[in-house]
């Protein structure tokens, strides 16, 4: 699990104290414990080990090579001596250096090591003890057990299997390929699911922040994009994305809708038959309001929100007897959750569908134009890869934006469209202290939302309000660093704090492409256009946290400027200072959950990927039913979105199957 040198490693040693340094002044702080005493230079170092990706090995690689000659910390710092030899405080200054280069790629390294050290020092966990700075917090760390208990679903043994055959290969388990798996095998269709993630009955979802991150999500939880500015958080586990999100069932707007039209000749999307979808959907994954308590982050959103005269709504969410359980996006271990693996999957499951997990879809095979199968690499009962063969009639790619467009560029398909289009919906999140707890891992997740602002521009580009549940492991890695001692003294305040996260509608897309390895690479720039909504979103969102009552505010930026509001007497230059700031990339702290696009539908394939009815146009009987079809980016939390339009184009995909079964 090693693949540093000796040098190397000693300079990361030096990077994870700087970050994380002991408290020596007091020896009974719980938050006192320093890297060495975690170990955390060897967590991080096994953490890129356990990728699945070469990149960020290699640029951990150089950074390390670059900080270990005086050369490089002295033109960015002046220090000039290898970094593992300067003092705390000199290594403190070639950190912030780097933080606040002019270089976006000295920023980049900076922040890939310091959100991957504050993560693990938050979030790791010994085999005997628990994180010693979680009784601090007075956190629990560990989720609940389960209520109940309930089955996994049967899934199939691929050991010394070395072909599938099939009429229908969906890949993909999550919003899209849940919903189409059941409409195909409820019309009677054989159905094979195959799912890259692996599969977890209710007892043995990961009962801990780290844990969940490592099994449940893409890159293990630290998939960035190429220039490292956006955290890229994806589901990779059955159910995808809808079993570790939070839960927010938003409608997609009629003003999208109408775009999707008039723009790319969605012409079934205003129909009645495109809303039989939304209703049926929602029907079966339980889509309601009742069950939307406010935690005190939620109260503190529609408090603000209703101060200043903001609208404020309560968010439905696809749940069925929900209890506290403050791990959600970790897989839900009481059953409450309606994601597809407890609804379309379970309803596939019973009609006869089989699924196969870990396994990965190499590549389409298509003949004459048309496909006839596809290569898998699967992963068997003692943990080989083995090649395992697909025959089949008809494929429907639901691997996500990030996996699809990826699938069909390795499988030789050729549509301009393919990857480009890419949206992220980019969030910002601002953070406020507040006299009272908020212990914002506790209660249901996302409950209020404010769409003030969803239309700033009179085409439906805007932003919405929100907030995020996080864990101190997610706080660490968020929290903006100024020095080891700050960074603890901010982290120390944890249940205290509150964020509201600015959730940008993007008009000006980014790219997914290939690496040398076949790999998906995001290409993204937040464009000045969309970068003004989120500076807007900002500037909301501060204010909504003063009119909460917060006692001291926090921009996004990685700038030691704060507001104290007993200290601090002019809120409006705070906010003039934070303007100026801007949104440059590895300056501010951004994320995405919501990746779409990529494959968009559209009229003709000057426009889009794939045909109205979700259908390649290089390749016959092939379609797409995941975010990737989607003409453009939502602006509302996109899972009802996809699942509906899943669902649309299945009454498509059925109509095939049935009138031109012969013509395969």
């Amino acid at each position: 699990m090693r693949f540093l040198s000796a040098e190397q490693r000693a300079t990361l040693e030096a990077v994870c104290d700087t970050i994380k340094p002991r408290n020596e002044a007091n020896g009974d702080d719980p938050l006192g414990h320093g890297a060495r005493d975690f170990g955390l230079a060897a967590l991080v170092e096994k953490a890129l080990y356990e990728r699945d990706d070469e990149v960020p090995r290699q640029r951990l690689k150089r950074l390390l090579r670059l900080l270990a000659r005086p050369l490089f910390n002295g033109a960015v710092a002046g220090q000039w001596r290898a970094f593992a030899d300067l003092s705390q405080c000199q290594r403190e200054a070639v950190m912030r250096a780097m933080a606040s280069s002019r270089l976006n790629v000295l920023r980049g390294a900076f922040h890939d090591v310091k959100q991957l050290t504050s993560f693990l020092a938050y979030a790791h966990y010994g085999p005997l003890r628990d994180n010693p700075t979680w009784a601090e917090f007075s956190y629990e760390g560990h989720a609940s057990n389960p209520r109940h208990s309930f089955d996994a679903l049967k899934t199939v043994d691929v050991d010394g299997v070395a072909q599938f055959d099939c009429e229908v290969l969906v890949i993909g388990s999550g919003a899209g390929g849940g919903v189409m798996a059941a409409e195909l095998t409820a019309a009677g269709h054989d159905v094979l699911v195959v799912e890259k993630g692996k599969q977890f009955s209710n007892q043995d979802y990961p009962s801990t922040e780290l844990a969940g991150m490592r099994e449940m999500y893409e890159g293990k939880g630290t998939m960035k994009t190429e220039d490292r500015g956006i955290v890229v958080l994806a589901g990779s586990t059955l159910g995808g994305g809808t079993s570790v999100n939070w839960m927010t069932c938003l409608r997609p707007p009629e003003a999208l809708l109408e775009q999707w039209s008039h723009e790319f000749g969605m012409r079934e999307a205003t129909g009645l038959e495109f809303q039989r979808s939304v209703e049926s959907v929602s029907c079966r994954i339980h889509v309601n309001a009742n069950e939307s308590q406010a935690n005190r982050q939620n109260a503190m959103l529609e408090t603000g929100c209703r101060e200043l005269g903001y609208e404020v709504s309560v968010g439905a969410r696809n749940v069925r007897d929900c209890t506290q359980c403050d791990f959600c996006q970790f897989g839900c271990r009481h059953g409450a959750k309606q994601d597809t693996r407890r609804t379309f999957l379970y309803d596939a499951v019973s009609g006869g569908a089989r699924i196969v997990v870990r396994a990965n879809v190499d590549r389409i095979r298509h003949q004459r134009g048309s496909v006839v199968g596809a290569d898998l690499t699967v992963v068997d009962s003692i943990g080989r890869r083995r090649e395992v063969r697909v025959n089949c009639k008809m494929i429907v790619s639901a691997a996500g934006s990030i996996h699809t467009p990826a699938l069909l560029l390795r499988s030789g398909l050729e549509n301009p469209n393919i990857g480009r289009n890419l949206f992220l919906h980019p969030v910002a999140a601002v953070y406020a202290r507040y006299r009272h707890r908020i212990d914002s891992w506790i209660g249901v997740p996302q409950s209020r939302v404010c769409e003030q602002f969803a239309d700033l521009d009179g085409h439906g580009y805007g932003y919405r309000l929100e907030v995020s549940p996080a864990h101190p492991g997610l706080w660490g890695l968020g929290l903006p660093w100024f020095s080891g001692e700050r960074h603890r003294n901010l982290m120390r305040q944890l249940p205290y704090l509150a964020n509201i996260v600015v959730l940008t509608r993007d008009r000006h897309p980014g790219r997914v492409t290939l690496n040398k390895d076949g790999r998906p690479l995001l290409k993204y720039k937040l464009h000045p256009y969309d970068a003004n909504h989120m500076a807007h979103g900002i500037q909301s969102a501060l204010r909504v946290q003063r009119a909460a009552g917060a006692v001291e505010i926090f921009g996004p930026h990685h700038d030691e400027r704060t507001y104290r509001d007993d200290t601090d007497a002019d809120f409006e230059r705070f906010l003039t200072h934070v303007h100026a700031l801007g949104t440059r990339s590895n300056h501010i702290g951004m994320f995405c959950a919501h990746q779409m696009s990529s494959c968009r539908m559209a009229s003709t394939a000057r426009l889009g990927a794939l045909s109205p009815t979700g259908e390649s146009y290089d390749v016959r009987n092939l379609f797409v039913a995941d975010g990737s079809a989607l003409p453009t980016s939502t602006g509302v939390n996109p899972m009802l979105t996809i699942m509906s339009t899943a669902h649309h184009i299945a009454q498509h995909v059925k109509e095939r199957m049935a009138g031109t079964a012969v013509n395969v």
